[in-house]
């Protein structure tokens, strides 16, 4: 009869559960959605610039943030969305220091 080792599963549930709440992922993400921030507002810049902006064609979902606010109100909730990722990270590794 085969018994679980009750003391590994243990070991497996927890180092699980610190992979999934990475603060160094939750940075990366941040930096990742600022980065995303940065293209998208370039990608508005240019279209702001271009001549053929009356035909231009873009993705939907940019189409419908561009259409409700211009380039501002999308790019600022990015970056914010981008600085709280950052902070969060940022105090998950704060805190995961002081408990070591």
């Amino acid at each position: 009869m085969n018994t679980p080792n009750t003391e590994q599963d243990a070991a497996s549930v927890v180092e699980e559960d610190e992979s999934a709440g990475s603060p160094l992922a939750t940075i990366g993400l941040g930096a990742g959605v600022l980065l995303l921030t940065g293209g998208l507002f370039w990608y508005f810049v240019q279209f702001e610039a271009s001549d053929a902006t009356r035909g231009a064609r873009m993705w939907w979902p940019i189409a419908l943030a561009y259409n409700l606010g211009g380039k501002w109100p999308p790019t600022i909730i990015l970056a914010l969305i981008g600085v709280a990722g950052l902070a969060l990270g940022v105090h998950q590794y704060v805190t995961s220091e002081k408990k070591a």
